[in-house]
């Protein structure tokens, strides 16, 4: 199967598309991104930001270079998670929110889970505990299980 890489060009391995507006976990998010074995290029979808958000941004690409910024004019995440799709080089594609945070070495797991399969998923931990949280793991853990709905709603 022909992928979307070309031999000539820096190979790259994987693509990670996150959308965000205004969410200030996104650095940290960006920094929990990391592989010993892959190739890795991170796409900020920066979907309407605030000011704030966007000169973060600003330095977080300058510092590190395997992070592109795309600006999406038009708020809406499913929008902002499509053209970073589009914008995406890497033969495999995760899609991840801006507050997620990865356990070290789970990118790697994650990819070569995928030498059997077409697709490859993690577990959600949450860190907090507080009744919005446990509202949104609820509704996640019963969409997780549906193999049909891959889509994992937010409220």
């Amino acid at each position: 199967m022909p992928f979307r890489n070309d031999k000539r060009k820096k190979v790259i391995d994987v693509s990670v598309v996150i959308p965000v507006s205004s969410d200030p976990k996104i650095e940290e998010c960006i920094n929990c991104i990391n592989s010993n074995k892959y190739k890795v290029e991170i796409i900020v979808a920066l979907n309407a930001p605030d000011l704030k958000t966007a000169e973060l941004l600003d330095e977080i690409s300058k510092n590190n270079k395997s992070v592109r910024r795309i600006f999406i004019k038009k708020k809406g995440i499913g929008r902002a998670r499509d053209l970073g799709c589009k914008a995406a080089k890497g033969k495999f594609l995760m899609m991840m929110d801006s507050d997620c945070i990865m356990k070290k070495g789970s990118l790697d797991l994650l990819i070569d889970g995928l030498s059997n399969t077409d697709l490859s998923k993690g577990d959600v931990k949450y860190l907090s505990n507080d009744f919005s949280t446990k509202l949104i793991a609820k509704v996640r853990q019963g969409n997780a299980s549906n193999l049909n709905n891959l889509y994992t709603p937010m409220i």
